[in-house]
């Protein structure tokens, strides 16, 4: 178990390298943030929850091109993504696809891949590429 800071225990995900997982509740508000800003244009995740960075230096500016080539655009999450979306631990970290939603498609080809990572009693989230698997 794993509590946050109201001390509310929640369940850890799974660290089982044989198989995907759907993504556990505790991941959902985080990244639900971060697609929020950057379907607010904001792919540089200024504005996004603390422990939220990206992977390199131009991944922001990777997928705001991924993005725009696509040809729709970001919207925030709906629940239907969580049904679809999964997760698999690598040894160190949890590599984590989000399938991603437009205005124009509702649930799209899009992806948002992410590692998690755990530290002390909360997770550290690296954002990776917005793509079309």
């Amino acid at each position: 178990m794993l509590c946050d800071s109201r001390m509310t225990c929640m369940r850890f995900p799974k660290r089982d390298m044989s198989i995907e997982h759907p993504i556990p509740e505790v991941w959902k508000k985080p990244l639900e943030q971060v697609v929020i800003a950057m379907s607010n244009d904001d792919f540089e995740l200024s504005n996004c929850v603390l422990n939220a960075r990206l992977q390199s230096d131009d991944i922001a500016q990777l997928n705001r091109s991924n993005v725009l080539g696509y040809g729709c655009s970001l919207e925030p999450l709906s629940e239907e993504v969580w049904e679809t979306s999964r997760y698999q631990w690598m040894g160190e970290y949890w590599e984590v696809i989000v399938d991603l939603c437009t205005k124009e498609e509702g649930v799209s080809d899009l992806a948002l891949s992410c590692r998690i990572f755990s530290v002390e009693n909360d997770f550290r989230y690296e954002i990776g590429l917005v793509y079309v698997p």
